[in-house]
Protein backbone atom coordinates (compact mmCIF):
# COMPACT_ATOMS: atom_id res chain seq x y z
CA UNK A 1 0.00 0.00 0.00
CA UNK A 2 1.41 3.64 -0.88
CA UNK A 3 1.91 6.23 1.54
CA UNK A 4 -0.91 8.16 0.24
CA UNK A 5 -3.44 5.61 0.53
CA UNK A 6 -2.14 4.89 3.91
CA UNK A 7 -2.91 8.56 4.38
CA UNK A 8 -5.96 8.57 3.05
CA UNK A 9 -7.27 5.01 4.94
CA UNK A 10 -6.15 7.20 8.17
CA UNK A 11 -8.51 10.54 7.27
CA UNK A 12 -10.82 8.10 6.31
CA UNK A 13 -11.48 6.25 9.08
CA UNK A 14 -11.18 9.48 11.38
CA UNK A 15 -13.96 10.97 9.49
CA UNK A 16 -15.72 7.57 10.05
CA UNK A 17 -15.87 7.81 14.19
CA UNK A 18 -15.64 11.29 14.15
CA UNK A 19 -19.22 11.80 12.13
CA UNK A 20 -20.06 9.09 14.29
CA UNK A 21 -19.32 10.51 17.66
CA UNK A 22 -21.12 13.39 16.58
CA UNK A 23 -24.33 12.07 15.93
CA UNK A 24 -24.68 9.97 18.79
CA UNK A 25 -23.43 12.67 21.02
CA UNK A 26 -26.22 15.08 19.14
CA UNK A 27 -28.78 12.35 19.75
CA UNK A 28 -27.65 12.11 23.73
CA UNK A 29 -27.80 15.94 23.67
CA UNK A 30 -30.90 16.46 22.99
CA UNK A 31 -32.74 13.28 25.52
CA UNK A 32 -30.54 15.16 28.07
CA UNK A 33 -31.52 18.74 27.47
CA UNK A 34 -33.92 18.99 24.50
CA UNK A 35 -33.85 20.40 21.01
CA UNK A 36 -33.44 24.04 21.72
CA UNK A 37 -30.18 24.53 21.02
CA UNK A 38 -27.13 22.23 19.32
CA UNK A 39 -25.26 21.10 22.51
CA UNK A 40 -23.77 18.20 20.96
CA UNK A 41 -22.37 20.08 18.48
CA UNK A 42 -21.32 22.89 21.16
CA UNK A 43 -19.68 19.72 23.04
CA UNK A 44 -17.86 18.35 19.88
CA UNK A 45 -16.50 21.44 18.94
CA UNK A 46 -15.55 22.66 22.18
CA UNK A 47 -13.63 18.83 22.78
CA UNK A 48 -11.84 18.98 18.90
CA UNK A 49 -10.76 22.45 19.62
CA UNK A 50 -9.00 21.55 23.26
CA UNK A 51 -7.68 18.25 21.74
CA UNK A 52 -6.05 20.44 18.38
CA UNK A 53 -4.93 23.06 20.68
CA UNK A 54 -3.53 20.22 23.10
CA UNK A 55 -1.98 18.36 19.86
CA UNK A 56 -0.35 21.75 18.16
CA UNK A 57 1.10 22.52 21.69
CA UNK A 58 2.90 18.78 21.77
CA UNK A 59 3.92 19.02 18.59
CA UNK A 60 5.55 22.17 19.33
CA UNK A 61 7.08 21.02 22.17
CA UNK A 62 8.59 17.87 20.56
CA UNK A 63 9.59 19.27 17.29
CA UNK A 64 7.56 16.62 15.49
CA UNK A 65 7.37 16.21 11.67
CA UNK A 66 5.08 16.91 9.20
Amino acid sequence: MTDLCQRMMVVGAGGFFGANARYLLGLWSKKQWGPDFPYGTFIINVTGSFILGLFAALALKWNWNP
